[in-house]
């Protein structure tokens, strides 16, 4: 069994293949097992990642994007100007690692396995999921916490003892390590117990604003502090905030050799940054570097030992603690946890593989947990929110009674977020989720469960309260009988400015919509000119354009998911369809909605 494993990280992308008897193959793209995790919008429209997009930045910064992960909650991110999903980005990532794979193996692997912090809740694993099924990485797809995975890599393959890189060989049952993960843009401490072959996280916390590039902008901070004089004043004010190509291509190389500076720090103990001209060369030394970190560095570690206390541990207890991600191999780190936690971590000479090797080594023995048995995600449609993640432990009865409804936090910019729709514009999205379901154990990750709805004397009464919009709700009460259930909020994205409240509803055979108006013809007009111009490039094919009765109609077939856009212009309700052509054809989708939307 051929299995892949990505690690899909702030600054870098790592991905390893393991054949299931233990060896580990890292992937290397471009000769390096470290792909840049950026993205750069192409003069064609489309997208650059890696290496690639760091090249290209080069000419137009404005379109690049370096730390795609950190944009996660955004929704949107906007290249040029070109908003774009940030699932659709992500996803491209996965992909490029992908074709490397098929390219180096010669086919499929058998399984995917991603990995996401400890702290991600279910959201953010749902935008995950989505872009791996995006990008074709949708195969028997599993979601690690890497704590998980890095407890994993120390446990089983590491060497012997403290400070020599790994774990005590054979980490005995019911014994703990701590992992301490700083990459490039977050900070993670987790406490991971060994029960039997799996690991436990028996506590978890994070900094999400703490990693490689928070200390990259304190490096650009220090060093604008140090100019002096009128004529470096404004050298330095076009440097940090360009204005032509020429600007922003220097304003690109500074920010590449900040970074390069302050990773040789942690070789050398001073290096020298050369400024473009006018401004001086500045030297800067490790002391310095470590003094504008200290306090920060500090936080973590404090983090650290909080997380140790609330796994009920205190250091001396633990059987070790082990240094993850690329920023971890600043000195100040260990020094630090040993001056305040009294322990020496263990370390290795690449932290940034020990995430994704271990990823391959979880749950050894025994079925792994699956990803959602549907898994449909043609961009950030559908966006969080409409799909769920499952995982049930195989030794369940029952998934448990589903807790107190969570407030849902609002989502950020969307699809649509800097078109010229502007303020308050939904669209409406039937979704036809496709994959394979399997269930199996948990490797100790949280379990996501869909929440359930309660039973009610009148269902059509519990729906209809859904929906605050009298002509929607009259728009979509036909359909009530093949509803299952409805919720308050919308999937498909939407913009950052006050919108109007939306309804999405679960349909019985798998698809999911969302409904939403419009507030005149102008808005109307503005979004059916946006769908034309948004769905191609996400699609990779172009649509077919018509009319019905009732309005507009147009149909995209793309190569693994197929879209119906229709709108109402009498009511101003409009929808998006989208389905997978693992479930749904595009004609079967369009005469679904025909025979429940079409014919009024």
């Amino acid at each position: 069994m051929r299995t892949l494993a990505v690690d899909f990280g702030t600054s870098n992308t790592v991905a390893a293949v393991g054949t299931g008897a233990g060896a580990v193959r890292l992937i290397a793209v471009e000769g390096s097992p470290l792909m840049p995790s950026a993205v750069f919008l192409t003069d064609e429209g489309t997208l650059a990642v890696g290496r690639d997009a760091e090249r290209q930045a080069q000419a137009d910064p404005s379109r690049y994007e370096p730390n795609p992960k950190r944009r996660i909650d955004d929704g949107t991110i906007v290249l040029g100007a070109t908003p774009f999903p940030v699932t659709v980005a992500i996803a491209e990532v996965l992909k490029r690692i992908g074709g490397e794979v098929r390219r180096q193996l010669g086919g499929e692997p058998d399984q995917v396995r991603m990995t996401h912090p400890a702290g991600w809740g279910t959201r953010r694993r749902e935008v995950l999921a989505s872009a791996a099924a995006l990008a074709g990485l949708r195969r028997d797809l599993v979601l690690i916490p890497e704590p998980v995975a890095a407890a994993t890599y120390f446990a089983l393959t590491a060497g012997a003892g403290p400070g020599t890189g790994g774990a005590p060989e054979g980490l005995p049952d019911g014994r703990a390590v701590a992992v301490y993960d700083l990459g490039g843009g977050t900070f993670d401490a987790a406490v991971v117990r060994r029960d039997g072959p799996q690991f436990r996280v028996l506590a978890e916390a994070g900094l999400p604003d703490l990693g490689g590039v928070d200390f990259d902008h304190a490096i650009v901070e220090h060093l604008g502090r140090r100019l002096d004089g009128p004529v470096a004043g404004e050298a330095w004010g076009r440097l940090r905030s360009p204005v032509d190509a020429a600007s922003r291509w220097r304003a690109r190389a500074f920010a590449v050799d900040v970074r390069d500076g302050k990773e040789a720090l942690s070789r050398y103990p001073h290096v020298d940054l050369a400024l473009p001209d006018p401004l001086p060369e500045i030297h800067l030394t490790r002391a310095e570097f470590e003094d504008l970190i200290r306090s920060d560095l500090a936080r973590s570690i404090d983090l650290m030992a909080r997380t140790i206390d609330d796994a009920g541990l205190t250091p001396g207890e633990l059987a070790g603690v082990f240094l993850v991600g690329g920023s971890s191999r600043i000195p100040l780190v260990a020094r630090l946890m040993q001056q305040d936690l009294g322990i020496l971590p263990s370390t290795l000479d690449q932290p940034e593989t020990s995430v994704v090797a271990g990823a391959l080594q979880v749950w050894l023995g025994r079925p792994p947990a699956r990803a959602p048995a549907h898994v449909d995600p043609p961009a950030q449609l559908p966006a969080p929110g409409l799909l769920r993640v499952r995982a049930p432990l195989p030794t369940d009865p029952a998934p448990p009674p589903p807790g107190p409804r969570r407030a849902r936090r609002r989502i950020g910019p969307g699809l649509l977020a800097g078109s010229a729709i502007g303020g308050a514009l939904l669209v409406g999205a039937v979704f036809g989720l496709v994959g394979r379901g399997a269930t199996g154990g948990s490797g100790g990750g949280q379990v996501d469960r869909p929440a359930s709805s309660a039973s009610t004397p009148d269902p059509t009464a519990a729906l209809a309260r859904h929906f605050d919009d009298a002509v929607v709700l009259d728009y979509v009460r036909p359909t009530f009988p093949l509803i299952e259930s409805c919720r308050p909020g919308f999937g498909a994205g939407q913009s950052a400015t006050t919108v109007p409240r939306s309804t999405t509803c679960k349909y019985r055979g798998g698809m999911t919509v969302s409904f939403g108006r419009a507030r005149d013809s102008r808005e109307l007009s503005v979004f059916r000119d946006t769908m034309e111009t948004v769905l191609p490039p996400i699609l990779r094919t172009a649509g077919t354009r018509g009319h019905w009765s009732g309005g507009r109609l147009e149909v995209y077939g793309g190569p693994e998911v197929g879209a119906v856009y229709w709108d109402d212009g009498r009511s101003g309700v409009f929808a998006l369809a989208l389905a997978g052509s693992g479930h749904l054809t595009v004609a079967e989708l369009s005469a679904w909605w025909q025979r429940n939307f079409g014919a009024r």
